[in-house]
């Protein structure tokens, strides 16, 4: 019942606002009344409506409130009617009228501590320079009244602390001054009153938007009795839990919001204005952000705004410095910046120093990878200041990674900063090579030694692509043929021979078995390939790369047996076979008679000798050879 009475006193004022409306148009078309007796109706209808409120207030509190709404919104339709379609009062009378109606639901509101009339008054307030337009622009006049109604509304809140009144202030407020900038401005480089003047709107709206709800939060934590939490205003007690939390949230979102929208909407005013004078601006901006942020940290209840605060000031501080410099000078302030940062977070463990880093590293993050993708790929530019600027960025965040305590932020920054070198590496070596893998596969190793120094699996597993990246790379060069230079002493030769090195010794280094087994026998068949690719341009060649296998093959079961690897010793008697396989399908047919002779001998020879000499070397246990233990 009690629902019912609620909504069928607020279809039935609707209704009765309707019915004023056609009644004014159907006089107008009939010609019954005269445009005096019709704003008199309407006066009068307006002002029964709202004594029949305040005289039922106290019996029928939500009626009379609605009673009283339904004659301010009956004021606001004559006022517009009498101007705007009658052309009964000249625009200075009825914008008098309607500031009084606008007081009127202001005074009413507070008397009767309700949130309504305020409601209708802000927006009657806001939307009379557009009820009574007259097609003049007059933008220093539409700044000043916005102004004073934002005035009223935020005192409202700020002593009433109705959210709502805050909300519909901030979205009516930048709404008509950003009518006012489309429209409002002449065109032109010449400074008129009408920029100044929506400057300083623009100005109070700053202030009014972020430092007053931020003040209300302050005099809540301090006196909490007296300036109790701030409501929303309609219905706060059918608020849901996770309602009321979302709602606690409006100061952080004005707090982030209203600096950068003042922001934008100035440098769109001054388009031509210097950006230095920009920057210096911006800047202070900031050093207040982070005054107040440092202020408000004394409040328990407060810190998460201080924190707000703080990012809001390295939010406008990387701003200025992006108005202050051009862009390889901006790229080295924002490194700094980004380091300075981590370096008091760690040092103060302070949340929102570490927020304001991580939102640098994201920035310089996407620019380098642009610079790097674009840019470079467009020409590979001599090593010059730019150059030296990415090389600078990526040693900040390899510097973060080693430097914070968080293991998540060292990995990210790590794993970033080793892709974007190995990126600047690639598009600044491409033209040479050798050095070029030498350079990756340095790389590879440090960051292999990093992820066992860390015992990070994660950073493993990205040391695991890289050498397989790498690997592929590398394959690909030994089964292409090479033309010119020396057999073995050449620069590609000793390149892909260290790069073999780097990999079995990463591969020694591993303490994981099967990783070891898979790392070793990828630098052994690579080693084959680069005997068979550097000894196969000479002549006779594969007789050559058949003695070298053999003499390979030879070494590791020596090895095997005499260390007891079993591993070892399978891979040489693979390709001890593997020899004995091209000794039949290669070199009978390419090899001169001579030469199958002598290497047919020789492998035999060597075979029999092994298999002589086999248990011998072997320095296996009795239970490996097969033998019953000795007591």
């Amino acid at each position: 019942m009690r629902k019912s009475e609620y909504w069928l006193n607020k279809v039935g004022i609707g209704l009765i606002l309707f019915a004023v409306v056609f009644l004014f148009k159907y006089s107008i078309d009939q010609g019954w009344l005269t445009p005096p007796v019709r704003v008199a109706f309407g006066l009068a209808l307006g002002i029964a409506l709202v004594i029949l409120g305040l005289r039922l207030y106290k019996k029928k509190k939500h009626f009379a409130l609605v009673l009283q709404g339904g004659g301010i919104a009956t004021f606001y339709i004559t006022g517009f009617a009498a101007f705007q379609i009658l052309e009964l009062v000249s625009h200075p009378a009825a914008l008098v009228f309607m500031v009084g109606v606008t007081v009127l639901a202001f005074v009413l509101s507070l008397a009767q501590d309700d949130t309504i009339l305020s409601i209708l008054g802000a927006l009657g307030g806001l939307g009379t320079p557009f009820l009574l337009y007259t097609g003049e622009g007059n933008l220093p006049g539409l700044v000043t009244y916005t102004c004073l109604v934002l005035a009223g509304t935020i005192a409202i809140y700020f002593f009433k602390g109705w959210r709502v009144i805050l909300w519909l202030s901030v979205v009516g407020g930048w709404t008509v001054f950003l009518i006012g900038l489309e429209h409002g401005l002449p065109l032109g480089r010449e400074v008129v009153i009408e920029h100044w003047a929506l400057q300083w709107g623009i100005a109070f709206a700053w202030l009014a938007f972020w430092a007053v709800p931020v003040a209300r939060e302050v005099v809540t934590a301090a006196y909490p009795t007296r300036w109790p939490v701030t409501l929303l205003g309609i219905a706060d007690n059918r608020l849901t839990a996770p309602a009321r939390n979302a709602l606690d949230r409006h100061v952080h979102m004005f707090s982030i919001s209203t600096p950068l929208i003042a922001l934008a909407v100035s440098l769109a005013i001054w388009p031509h204005v210097d950006k230095d004078l920009w920057g210096g601006i911006t800047l202070g901006a900031a050093i207040i952000y982070g005054a107040v942020c440092y202020g408000l940290r004394k409040w328990e209840s407060l810190r998460n705004l201080a924190y707000t605060q703080g990012a809001m000031g390295v939010v406008l501080f990387t701003i200025a410095l992006s108005l202050f410099f051009e862009e390889e000078t901006l790229q080295l302030a924002l490194t700094a910046e980004m380091v300075l940062l981590h370096l008091i977070a760690r040092r103060k463990s302070d949340r929102i120093m570490a927020a304001g880093g991580h939102v640098l590293f994201v920035v310089l993050g996407l620019w380098l990878l642009l610079r790097l993708t674009i840019e470079y790929d467009a020409d590979h530019p001599e090593f010059n200041f730019e150059i030296l600027i990415d090389l600078l960025v990526i040693a900040a965040m390899l510097f973060i990674s080693w430097t914070a305590a968080n293991l998540t932020v060292r990995r990210v920054y790590l794993l970033f900063g080793y892709i974007a070198f190995a990126g600047w590496l690639i598009f600044q070596f491409d033209s040479m090579e050798n050095l070029l893998i030498i350079l990756l596969t340095v790389e590879a190793a440090l960051l292999h030694w990093v992820a066992r120094r860390w015992t990070d699996e994660t950073l493993g597993a990205a040391t695991h692509i890289s050498f397989i990246l790498i690997g592929g790379y590398l394959f690909n060069r030994l089964v292409m043929p090479r033309s010119g230079g020396s057999v073995i002493v050449n620069y590609q030769a000793l390149t892909d021979l260290a790069v073999i090195a780097a990999a079995a010794g990463i591969g020694f280094w591993i303490k994981n078995s099967g990783q070891r087994f898979i790392y070793l026998l990828a630098a052994h068949a690579a080693f084959l390939l680069w005997l068979l690719r550097e000894l196969s341009r000479l002549t006779d060649g594969q007789g050559y790369v058949t003695i070298a296998w053999g003499v390979y093959a030879v070494i590791l079961l020596v090895v095997g047996l005499r260390r007891d690897i079993h591993k070892l010793r399978l891979a040489a008697l693979v390709t001890l076979f593997l020899v004995v396989a091209k000794l039949f399908l290669i070199d009978l047919a390419k090899l001169e008679t001579i030469w199958r002779v002598l290497l047919f001998f020789g492998f035999g020879g060597v075979f029999l000798a092994l298999s002589y000499y086999f248990q011998s070397l072997w320095k296996a246990t009795p239970e490996e050879k097969g033998e019953s233990p000795q007591t």
